[in-house]
Parts: structure tokens; C-alpha cells; sequence
């Protein structure tokens, strides 16, 4: 699941990405390898806002594994979003 899940977040359809995104968050810490920590840290610089939301969700739901320098930079900058739902 977790392979197909990473797989959809290079998909070219924004809505699959979400979804995958969204379904990380879910499963939480259960997904904390840092193939996935890393393709999530990607997923912050997706040109669709719900993504990018979906993927700060599932960073944080992965929790104490995830928090890594990049990652907590990364969410910080997340916090100065464009899109005010990103940072929520």
C-alpha cells in the first residue's frame, strides 16, 4: 500500500496526489520511513494548495520520526504559504 501510495504522489493528477497525501496522513507514524518523509517534504512545493495542506497533515500525523531538521524548516515555510488553508 505504502508503495502505491508513493507512486500516487508523483501522479499528474493533483486530485490523486491529495488523496495520497491525505491517506499518509491517515495511516500516520505506520508510514515514517524516509522514503516517504521525503517524498512528503516534496509534496510542500506542490503547485495545489490541497496538496501541499495534505502533506503538511501527514508530517506531522508521521510525528517524532519526522522531525528532522529539513522537515520542521520545511513547515515552517509552510506557515508563509500563499495559500492561507496550507498553513491551518
Amino acid at each position: 500500500v505504502i508503495t502505491a501510495l508513493l507512486n500516487a504522489l508523483r501522479d499528474a493528477d493533483a486530485d490523486v496526489r491529495w488523496v495520497a497525501s491525505d491517506a499518509l496522513g491517515t495511516i500516520g507514524d505506520q508510514t515514517s520511513t524516509q522514503e516517504v518523509i521525503t517524498a512528503l517534504v516534496n509534496c510542500l512545493q506542490d503547485e495545489v494548495g490541497n496538496v501541499r495542506r495534505a502533506a503538511c497533515y501527514a508530517l506531522v500525523k508521521i510525528g517524532e520520526k519526522a522531525a528532522t531538521h529539513e522537515v520542521i524548516t520545511a513547515l515552517l515555510n509552510a506557515l508563509r504559504d500563499e495559500d492561507g488553508d496550507v498553513c491551518r
